[in-house]
């Protein structure tokens, strides 16, 4: 609930639903197979219906959405590669860009996907002091209360607790809590970007 409060205190106007479900790619089950296979459910028409391209289906949508709602704020993303190979994507405060290391991500939609909306993150932190400038805050900080920004950090499994302890500087650190914290709440985070437009 904190958190909830946290990201509509900064001007949240509207919510930006889930865009509507795709129609399910739908096959003929074949001599025998009756969508006996894990990855297809039989509709009452007796339709296979391939669970995993709707999935993929879902996750593309989601994406747009984000591209959308970071082509409001003028955000490019690009896709190149990147000289670390630990570096999955970043967003660069002084050229207001965002990067998907496209050589460290390849082809798995997944961390694609999560890499977009933890980057994305950032673009909303650095929104709260404006666009224009290199600076960005916490948004669990903004009114001197680190319980929400402690609360997000026990959420979190030690692996990742363990790398931003190691990787990043003690002044960013809650700034990528926060991040990781948020990739798990896309429609939070498509929320605040919103509101930041509105803002801009």
């Amino acid at each position: 609930m904190k958190i909830i409060l946290t990201v509509t205190a900064i001007g949240l106007v509207t919510v930006m639903g889930v865009a509507g479900a795709a129609t399910a790619a739908t096959a003929q089950p074949s001599a025998g197979s009756r969508c006996d296979d894990v990855n297809f459910i039989e509709t009452s028409s007796s339709e296979c219906i391939d669970l995993t391209r709707l999935t993929s289906t879902l996750e593309i949508e989601l994406s747009t959405q984000f591209y959308t709602a970071l082509g409001r704020l003028s955000i490019p993303v690009l896709h190149k590669d990147c000289e670390s190979d630990k570096t999955l994507g970043y967003y660069d405060l002084s050229s207001n860009e965002m990067v998907l290391c496209m050589n460290n991500l390849q082809d798995d939609h997944v961390e694609i996907e999560a890499t977009l909306i933890h980057e994305s993150w950032h673009v909303v932190q650095d929104c709260e002091d404006g666009l224009d400038n290199a600076s960005y805050r916490p948004m669990s900080l903004r009114h001197g209360d680190s319980a929400n920004l402690d609360l997000m950090a026990s959420s979190l499994q030690r692996a990742d607790l363990r790398t931003i302890e190691n990787h990043y500087n003690p002044e960013d650190r809650p700034h990528e809590i926060e991040a990781r914290y948020m990739e798990h709440h896309p429609d939070l985070v498509l929320q605040a970007l919103n509101a930041c437009a509105i803002r801009q």
